[in-house]
């Protein structure tokens, strides 16, 4: 766990991380998806920022040179803890990222699941990879919700993104607690629009919280 000045939670957990080949430098591994990824925060820390991470981009062709690695230890310690705390899990990467291990990434949602008095927020850019793996995930368990404690979020960083992701990650309503994160926002977003909120005398939007930032 890491404590974090990001406002919306309180710690990050970095379970699923790589390390170099060559040098065992430990960071993290992500890659481009559209253009909110541009100036990302963890890549650049990724690249030897406070002399942290594998100093290699995020990018596909640096897969070969890297090993990945999962925090299992960590993971198995979240149903221990007695004190809640909201838990941003892989600040540092996308946790439905098409490269990690959907053995993983079943691990990590069932981990969550077995620590109720935790928050757990998952982000991801890539909504149609979290739509079907959650889907999976669930019919593998038995189960008719994620439970409660379970945040699944997707970002979208302008009016096009919202339009793209909006009707996939719909899917998910009535099946999860729902998060939209507009950051970085780098264009204006129409919640309306974009399908986030139903139009009508009484407005009700499908995502039960969002953020924004710069």
């Amino acid at each position: 766990m890491s404590q974090t000045s990001i406002e919306w939670t309180d710690e990050t957990a970095n379970i699923f991380y790589a390390v170099d080949k060559n040098t065992g430098r430990r960071g993290w591994h992500c890659e481009v998806v559209s253009e909110g990824c541009q100036n990302c925060y963890a890549a650049t820390k990724n690249m030897g920022f406070w002399n942290m991470g594998t100093k290699r981009p995020y990018r596909q062709d640096q897969r070969p040179k890297l090993t990945w690695k999962i925090d299992r230890k960590q993971m198995e310690g979240w149903k221990r803890r007695r004190i809640p705390r909201r838990i941003f899990v892989n600040s540092m990467t996308d946790t439905f990222g098409e490269w990690w291990s959907k053995d993983w990434i079943y691990d990590a949602l069932d981990a969550m699941a077995a620590a109720p008095l935790m928050t757990f927020q998952i982000l991801t850019k890539r909504v149609e990879l979290m739509v079907e793996i959650i889907q999976a995930w669930m019919i593998a368990r038995g189960m008719e919700r994620v439970p409660d404690n379970m945040h699944l979020m997707i970002s979208a960083e302008n009016q096009a993104r919202a339009n793209e992701r909006s009707p996939i990650f719909r899917q998910l309503v009535g099946l999860a607690t729902l998060g939209l994160s507009l950051e970085p926002l780098i264009g204006e977003i129409d919640l309306y629009e974009a399908g986030f909120i139903e139009k009508g005398l009484r407005p009700v939007p499908y995502v039960d919280w969002v953020i924004a930032g710069g």
